[in-house]
């Protein structure tokens, strides 16, 4: 079963679909001024791509305090419980920065300066 991870930002919030196998299988760029929430840009991805997802993490731009989050860029406010239920599956908010740092152990030593 796939998982589900993002980059939420002011700007522009990127989805992209993971399995086990193949890495990154589906991947969509939306503009986030588009839309009035995440909920709608999300509900607008699963209808290109339904899941069902193992789990879900998106890294978005602003604090997350106790599973929740208020963009910093754009009037977008994020809640795990209220993905959760959308998704059907657990979610995790991650601070985009964070998300960053995170990655910087997978970076082999020729990717560096």
């Amino acid at each position: 079963m796939a998982v589900l991870a993002g980059d939420l930002g002011g700007t522009k919030t990127i989805l992209a679909v993971y399995d086990d196998y193949h890495g990154s299988v589906w991947k969509a760029h939306y503009w986030s001024k588009n839309f009035k929430s995440f909920e709608a840009l999300l509900k607008q991805f699963l209808k290109q791509h339904g899941g069902p997802f193992r789990a879900a993490c998106f890294g978005v731009a602003g604090p997350v305090i106790n599973g929740t989050v208020k963009t910093t860029n754009i009037p977008w406010k994020l809640d795990e419980k209220k993905l959760q239920k959308i998704l059907k599956c657990p979610v995790t908010l991650k601070n985009d920065l964070a998300c960053s740092a995170f990655g910087l152990q997978h970076l082999k030593p020729e990717d560096t300066v």
